[in-house]
């Protein structure tokens, strides 16, 4: 017998309820990987992987950019979290992970278009960089730089939402209980995989700007982004499912 079999016959052994959740979280994989293994969005999100661990050696080597790599670092870190978490079928984690990104895609917008702002959230103190860089600031921040103060803008809404089901409350996430889950909705896993190609999207869009000196483009379509193919198709196919789904949800439909 092998050593990992031993390992997990001792595990159901002695641990049980720990050999369930890892015995759920290994179907899932099993599962999503028979839907999606070596399909267009694996490679996408693949590609996507690649590009930012890429970008994160090419700031670790720059004196420029430097300061800005523990962001991309930390965005690589929450896109693999992602994946796994999809695959395995933590939905939860994978939206936390998002909310993440989503902080993520604010600093590095704020400091495009503010570049000392980096040295300043760098040193500050931990109450004064909360008071000038937390979420709601920079959004404010980027709304004045736009001309339009909205509180009901739609990254406002998305970013309340996840915290909304980050935080203790009564509202449940359905594509996002908490724990392994053994929801395989087709729908519920489109959302999820908008969630971490959209989010991913936007970073390697601010990403590359700040790689290759371009100002900020206040739309920041897929236009802007660097030129990844196999990304772009998994992003639009993403976004594709989602909104085929959502009209039927609100005209009654299954």
């Amino acid at each position: 017998m092998r050593e990992a079999d031993r390992g997990e016959m001792h595990l159901r052994e002695d641990c049980p309820r720990v050999a369930s959740v890892l015995a759920l979280a290994d179907t899932n994989r099993s599962t999503r990987l028979s839907m999606y293994g070596g399909g267009a969005t694996l490679r996408g999100i693949d590609e996507a992987l690649d590009y930012l661990r890429q970008a994160n050696s090419a700031f670790g080597e720059s004196p420029r950019l430097k300061p800005l790599q523990r962001l991309v670092a930390r965005a690589l870190a929450e896109l693999e979290t992602a994946v796994f978490a999809f695959l395995t079928g933590f939905h939860a984690v994978l939206f936390d992970s998002m909310r993440s990104a989503m902080e993520i895609e604010f600093l590095l917008r704020d400091f495009l278009l503010w570049p000392s702002h980096l040295d300043e959230w760098s040193s500050l103190e931990a109450k004064e960089r909360r008071q000038k860089f937390s979420p709601v600031k920079l959004r404010e921040r980027y709304q004045r730089w736009l001309g339009c103060m909205s509180a009901d803008s739609q990254e406002s809404s998305d970013y309340a939402l996840h915290s909304e089901f980050l935080h203790v409350n009564p509202s449940d996430n359905p594509s996002g209980v908490p724990g392994a889950t053994t929801d395989s909705h087709p729908a519920h896993l489109r959302i999820c995989l908008a969630e971490i190609t959209s989010h991913t999207g936007r970073i390697i869009t601010l990403v590359h700007r700040h790689w290759r000196e371009l100002p900020l483009d206040v739309s920041l379509t897929r236009e802007t982004a660097p030129e990844l193919p196999l990304f772009e198709d998994a992003w639009s196919r993403a976004e594709l499912g989602v909104a085929m789904w959502w009209p039927q949800q609100h005209d009654g439909g299954s």
